[in-house]
């Protein structure tokens, strides 16, 4: 039971934390500032970015998930999470190297990156089979959940410029967290589990 809760909270952490990085929030700020929405229809607009995040998010893991029982037994699921989860370090990483050395500035924020299914939580869904379908199902809620939660809060906030301060933030540093937040998992699921 304490593993499961500690998946719970690791899947609505990774959620919440991915959504807080300004290149998810920043381009649907923008453009709310811009056409003057208002309240009813950014919330509307924050909540559907992160639901569609976070669902494509969990889509892709569930293909992976899917791909993976079929080549690997169920056995095999400590083992393959961990090296999902060295794979998925090693390309946020890299994916960090590579936008530290690009102009942010000279690039113009798409929402479309908002919506990107994100690697992060694929070995947390895949470590959850071990749990079972119901449960596999509700740590993927949760981090949709969150994943909603999250964005919706910041985008109100950046609306009513409380959130400058977390603009200034380097989105790279979003990926270094949520790698040690892996590293810690792939040490939980290693020794612990």
């Amino acid at each position: 039971m304490l593993e499961l809760v500690f998946f719970i909270m690791i899947s609505a952490t990774l959620g919440a934390l991915h959504m807080v990085a300004p290149d998810h929030w920043v381009p649907l700020t923008m453009i709310s500032l811009k056409e003057h929405y208002n309240g009813g229809k950014i919330t509307f607009l924050s909540l559907s970015i992160g639901f569609l995040h976070g669902f494509t998010s969990v889509i892709l893991s569930l293909f992976v998930i899917f791909i993976g029982i079929y080549f690997f037994p169920t056995y095999y699921i400590k083992i393959v999470s961990i090296f999902i989860i060295i794979a998925v370090c090693i390309y946020i990483l890299f994916n960090s190297l590579v936008e530290g050395r690009t102009s942010t500035t000279a690039a113009k924020p798409t929402i479309i990156i908002s919506v990107l299914p994100d690697l992060a939580v694929l070995p947390i869904i895949f470590y959850s089979v071990k749990f079972g379908n119901v449960y596999l199902l509700f740590i993927s809620f949760i981090y949709i959940l969150s994943s909603m939660i999250s964005i919706t809060f910041v985008i109100l906030l950046s609306n009513k410029g409380l959130s400058r301060g977390l603009s200034q933030v380097d989105p790279r540093y979003f990926d270094y967290m949520m790698v040690i937040m892996l590293a810690f998992t792939a040490v939980y699921i290693l020794f612990f589990s």
